[in-house]
């Protein structure tokens, strides 16, 4: 049930700042000619992107947003290279759960909704091993709501 988002390569120095991240990731990695400050560096992570589709489909009367993001993100690196490519994926979800007439459908989503999701994907690639440790120092996130 999840559609998968594409956006453009290059992101805005504000969207990485707003997400505050504690590890590194707010040192994004600037283009050398770039067409505008909107698009002057390369995304250190793929939720704001995600996060910003989905408030967009929220606010013209989507009620619930499933969204995913498989793509390339840049972290600083030392040595003969100033950036690293990490492929990654990543989801958001929100909204009810399902439509129908049962109760439970119109719980709404959370947390575990997504960590059964990624554990079911992981299952069925033949990724073993996987395992979720709570994130912190998150600006974004509620802490114990994100892993």
């Amino acid at each position: 049930g999840y559609r998968e988002v594409i956006r453009l390569a290059f992101t805005s120095p504000d969207v990485v700042r707003r997400f505050g991240y504690p590890d590194g990731r707010a040192e994004a990695v600037r283009i050398a000619n770039p067409l505008g400050e909107d698009g002057s560096v390369l995304p250190t992570s793929l939720l704001p992107g995600l996060v910003e589709s989905a408030r967009l489909h929220l606010n013209h009367g989507a009620t619930s947003v499933r969204l995913f993001q498989a793509a390339r993100v840049h972290r600083r690196a030392g040595g003969r290279w100033p950036y690293r490519e990490i492929d990654c994926v990543a989801a958001v979800a929100a909204g009810p759960r399902g439509l129908g007439p049962f109760p439970e459908s119109a719980a709404k989503l959370d947390f575990y909704d997504l960590k059964g999701t990624l554990e079911i994907l992981a299952e069925r690639l033949g990724m073993k091993g996987v395992a979720f440790r709570p994130a912190a120092g998150l600006q974004y996130a509620e802490v114990g709501h994100c892993g």
